[in-house]
């Protein structure tokens, strides 16, 4: 485990982090230092760092002299190491700025549709309902097709008002019924 992580799971800020990978102390030192690491194993773990929250997205990484001090290797194998975060996209590397974290975590309960474009939501929504409205006609009782005749005509009545809340909320319910019923 590498000094960024155990500082993570200890609670340490990130000032501190930063403070611990320019410090020289072994407490701070990854774990297998003295060991000869490659760039394939210090990308690791700066992934699972990157991946862990211990740098948000945007936030700028310890120089690549600090990791070199860090992991106790070259700046060459540092570099080696970035470039492989940086072909996972999970780096970004500014000339003259630095290196800052590009990997962003999908907040929990985000809306679908702040993560993709509407371009993919329309693909994705063509793939699959079809399939999901064979489902819902196959297995729907006479009182589920009578209430999404009812939602599909409030739907409808939206388009034709060009009320565009109205609609989407009866487009959102709509769904969702055939959702229901393709169980």
């Amino acid at each position: 485990m590498h000094p960024l992580a155990n500082a993570h799971r200890t609670g340490a800020s990130k000032h501190a982090i930063m403070g611990a990978m320019s410090s020289k102390t072994s407490r701070l030192k990854p774990q297998h230092a003295s060991l000869a690491r490659g760039g394939r194993s210090i990308a690791r773990e700066l992934q699972a760092a990157i991946k862990g929250g211990i740098f948000a997205h945007r936030e700028r990484l310890p120089t690549e002299r600090q990791l070199a001090v860090a992991y106790r290797t070259s700046r060459t194998t540092i570099r080696k190491a970035l470039l492989l975060l940086e072909e996972e996209e999970l780096i970004e590397r500014r000339p003259g700025s630095g290196t800052y974290a590009s990997f962003e975590a999908t907040k929990i309960g985000q809306d679908i549709a702040e993560q993709t474009s509407p371009l993919e939501l329309i693909e994705v929504r063509a793939a699959i309902e079809p399939q999901v409205v064979r489902m819902a006609v196959l297995h729907a009782s006479k009182r589920e097709l009578e209430r999404l005749r009812v939602l599909l005509n409030g739907l409808l009545e939206a388009e034709r008002d060009r009320d565009s809340v109205r609609y989407s909320q009866a487009d959102e319910q709509f769904h969702l019924a055939l959702g229901i019923i393709h169980r």
